[in-house]
Parts: structure tokens; C-alpha cells; sequence
């Protein structure tokens, strides 16, 4: 990292961010309703949880890796963490999740 522009550093994680975020959940942003991608990451269950982005916890559920839609609706508009975890609560992804009005 020494002797690269911090701006540059964040535009590769933002990018590299966006393209795991498309990978596991899409859309993104969403209006509430998200399309499950998990299988790539070999688990058969996973602990979900929607933070705020202060980090607090609003919402989680454990669910298995044939899980392939999750409803969102809930949600107000802004921007918020979706942690993907195994059961045990280690993380696997912590990925940047934005909702928007119809």
C-alpha cells in the first residue's frame, strides 16, 4: 500500500465489493425483494443479518443454502450491511446493501 493514492484503494475494494455483491445478491439496489446466490460459498446453512450502518443489528435469520429469494420489503430506503455468517456466527461476507423506492 505504500506509495498508492488511498482514493485509488478505495475505488479497487469499492469494485471489488461490487462484483461479490452481484454475485451472492442481486439486484443491488433493490426495491425488497433479493435473488440468493450462496451456493459458491459451500455451506449448507448460513446466518443472515441486515445491520444499520452503525452496526446494529435490525434484523437475522439462519437459513439454508437452497434458499434462493429473500424478502426485504421491510426495509426503509438507504444503505445497509448484509452479513452473510456461518451458523457459529464467523463471518463470511459483509457486503454493502441498498434499498430504494419504487
Amino acid at each position: 500500500m505504500i506509495g498508492q493514492s488511498p482514493q485509488r484503494s478505495l475505488d479497487e475494494f469499492d469494485e471489488k465489493q461490487n462484483n461479490t455483491s452481484q454475485e451472492l445478491i442481486s439486484p443491488n439496489p433493490s426495491y425488497g425483494s433479493l435473488q440468493l446466490n450462496l451456493d459458491q460459498l459451500g455451506q449448507p446453512k448460513y446466518l443472515i443479518s441486515i445491520n444499520n450502518i452503525i452496526g446494529k443489528t435490525l434484523w437475522s435469520k439462519e437459513i439454508t443454502a437452497d434458499l434462493k429469494r429473500l424478502d426485504v420489503s421491510f426495509l426503509n430506503k438507504g444503505t445497509y450491511l448484509f452479513c452473510i455468517s456461518k451458523p457459529n456466527g464467523e463471518y463470511l461476507r459483509v457486503l454493502r446493501l441498498a434499498i430504494v423506492d419504487i
